[in-house]
């Protein structure tokens, strides 16, 4: 990678040699996992965090635990589907929140 100036006017060289593509994408492939780790979601009457997922108003148990600086929440609902989110992540996206 780098800019050089030639009598020509300035002249941009990206991506010249293999490693700086190989680079690219693994950056690339690194920030999409990275991404697409933590996620959640919720409608007016269930909440999702990864692949699991509970009624929000047939919830049965709600505990938190702290563990490691971060608290978490364990959500269970009466057909026994099981939720553990980590709190600073659900405050993140409001609506989900009230939903709770």
């Amino acid at each position: 990678m780098g800019v050089a100036v030639s009598r020509g006017g300035l002249r941009c060289r990206v991506f010249e040699v293999w490693w700086e593509w190989l680079l690219a994408i693994a950056g690339g492939v690194g920030i999409y996992f990275s991404m697409k780790a933590d996620w959640c979601a919720a409608g007016a009457d269930w909440f999702t965090y990864q692949k699991s997922w509970a009624k929000t108003y047939e919830l049965t148990e709600i505990k938190t635990r702290y563990l490691g600086g971060t608290t978490y929440v364990y959500l269970t609902d009466a057909d026994g589907h099981k939720i553990d989110a980590p709190l600073n992540l659900i405050q993140k996206e409001s609506p989900h929140v009230d939903l709770l």
